[in-house]
């Protein structure tokens, strides 16, 4: 750069500057929202019911875009996508029981938004959640005689 007064003198030419001109004024859309849950009833379809209070939201947008996730409007959330364009979150607090309606937004380095995506609708029902209980007992101790038993085994012997 160059600078001139008046009177025409002219200043020393300047450092080199580096303009990047981003031409790009919309970035597409994220693709719509998938999602994979882990609970005993996993949603895996929009409209979906699950017991899972903190599901995981998957999804691809630009290689390296932020991604902010949204529940009903409120920011629950962002991440940022990997290399290849795949992002997934799982909220750090479990969600409400009831109707959830998850959108995301991706903004690029250069700062070009996407628009929201279309919206992903889950509902979550805990209020059948079953508590299962195992116990596990070694083999030997099964076969352990009891006074009384008709079984025949032998207290000393293990199955291997």
């Amino acid at each position: 750069m160059i600078i001139a007064d008046p009177a025409g003198n002219q200043s020393k030419p300047s450092d080199p500057w580096v303009v990047i001109v981003d031409t790009t004024h919309r970035m597409r859309r994220p693709l719509a929202a998938s999602m994979t849950t882990w609970a005993t009833k996993p949603g895996t379809a929009t409209g979906d019911v699950t017991d899972d209070t903190t599901p995981t939201l998957k999804g691809q947008a630009e290689a390296g875009a932020k991604v902010e996730i949204y529940d009903r409007g409120q920011k629950i959330g962002e991440v940022t996508t990997g290399p290849d364009g795949n992002w997934a979150f799982t909220p750090d607090s479990e969600l409400a029981e009831g109707e959830h309606s998850f959108t995301v937004r991706a903004t690029d380095a250069a700062g070009n938004a996407s628009e929201l995506s279309q919206p992903w609708e889950l509902v979550i029902d805990i209020t059948h959640r079953t508590s299962r209980v195992q116990t596990a007992m070694p083999r030997y101790q099964r076969n352990l005689r009891r006074p009384g038993d008709n079984t025949g085994a032998d207290p000393q012997r293990r199955e291997h």
